[in-house]
């Protein structure tokens, strides 16, 4: 199991998916139970201008 440092902000994570859906479900498989992953959001508005990042939060996957 790798170990890496928390980002800073969430610009300096790799890009997921784009949604419009106020709840995002991220899947994990197998391989990735008990890793420390870290999310971000930015959210964009009706003229495609993306916002502010939202704080960084870390997760231990199930």
């Amino acid at each position: 199991m790798m170990s890496f440092a928390a980002p800073a902000s969430g610009a300096d994570l790799p890009k997921g998916r784009f949604s419009r859906k106020p709840v995002i479900v991220v899947a994990h498989g197998e391989a990735f139970k008990v890793q420390t992953a870290y999310y971000a959001t930015c959210y964009e508005n009706s003229k495609g201008e993306a916002g502010g990042w939202s704080p960084v939060v870390e997760a231990i996957i199930g």
